[in-house]
């Protein structure tokens, strides 16, 4: 009974170590298809087809190494099939047929698209295009194809193209401005520079304005500034010396701050009028020194000397 017992758990255990090797013994078959895959057969299941289904994906599998192509998956997946040709299971050996059939289109098409988008690039960068994010993207698709990630691949590649895509758009755009610039001056060269001239000669008449208008405005607000700071000098000598709110230290000093600023404003007004009349106040003043020089000249010689 013991041996008996023993050998039927030997036998147990080879079962499940085969199964353990086998890719469909314990994984749905749809779990190691990629996407996009789909089984479809319309002839007959055999034993004949099964076993020409086998050599097609052999020559599928030397045509990849070919092509220096990784086999590793598909040859997991051919011996695969030999396991399900001896148990008689023809249809899982169709199905793992075309997969392998699958995979080496997949990849075949993969490096073709590859070698379009290098190309691209390459176009690309001789028209001084900045391709370093494709670049980069090309790379990362490269890597994921030889670790058999080839989804992942192809949707490195896709965004590789696109970066591409954009890259040249822009520097596209780039060039078509500066394009457009040169060409608006060759056509309009002419009324860009009378407009130039224009400008030349209309500038100075309006920073004069400007500056005349400022000056207008910061002498109505001096003056205005002036009659408010005398209002306040007669409101302090009412709280100083009628209401007695505030002490006569208090208004002196209060009072000499009033007096220092409308100082300063009647010595500024005086040089404002003289700017919007076209004259600075220096010579206004060197006219008046000279008209009353003029005038004790006259004075001197009306007078009648007596010796």
């Amino acid at each position: 009974m013991i041996c008996i017992v023993l050998i039927i758990l030997g036998l147990s255990l080879i079962v499940l170590f085969e199964r353990s090797l086998s890719l469909t013994g314990l994984f749905v078959f749809e779990e190691i298809a990629p996407e996009g895959f789909n089984f479809t057969y319309q002839g007959e299941v055999s034993e004949t087809a099964a076993l020409q289904a086998i050599q097609d994906a052999q020559l599928e599998i030397a045509v990849m190494r070919q092509n220096n192509l990784t086999t590793i998956f598909v040859e997991d997946v051919l011996n695969e099939a030999n396991l399900q040709y001896g148990q008689g299971n023809y249809t899982v050996v169709l199905k793992m047929a075309q997969l392998i059939s699958f995979i080496k289109k997949e990849k075949i098409e993969f490096l073709d698209r590859l070698e379009l988008i290098k190309d691209k690039e390459l176009e690309f960068q001789t028209k001084k295009v900045d391709t370093y994010a494709g670049q980069a993207l090309i790379q990362q698709s490269r890597k994921a194809f030889v670790n058999d990630q080839l989804k992942e691949a192809q949707a490195l590649l896709e965004q590789a193209d696109a970066e591409l895509g954009k890259a040249n758009a822009e520097k596209e755009r780039q060039k078509g401005l500066a394009y457009l610039s040169k060409n608006f001056f060759l056509k309009y060269w002419w009324q860009i520079i009378l407009v130039m001239c224009i400008l030349s000669v209309v500038s100075p008449y309006l920073a004069k304005r400007i500056i005349k208008k400022r000056r207008q405005q910061k002498l109505a607000r001096l003056r205005e500034e002036l009659g408010q700071t005398q209002e306040l000098i007669k409101k302090l000598q009412r709280d100083c010396f009628i209401e007695k709110k505030i002490s006569t230290e208090t208004y002196k000093k209060k009072a000499v701050r009033y007096e220092e600023r409308m100082a300063e404003i009647k010595h500024t007004i005086p040089v404002i009028e003289a700017q919007l009349r076209g004259k600075s106040w220096f010579s206004k003043k060197s006219e008046k020194r000279a008209d009353q020089a003029q005038l004790n000249k006259k004075k001197t010689l009306g007078v009648l000397e007596i010796k």
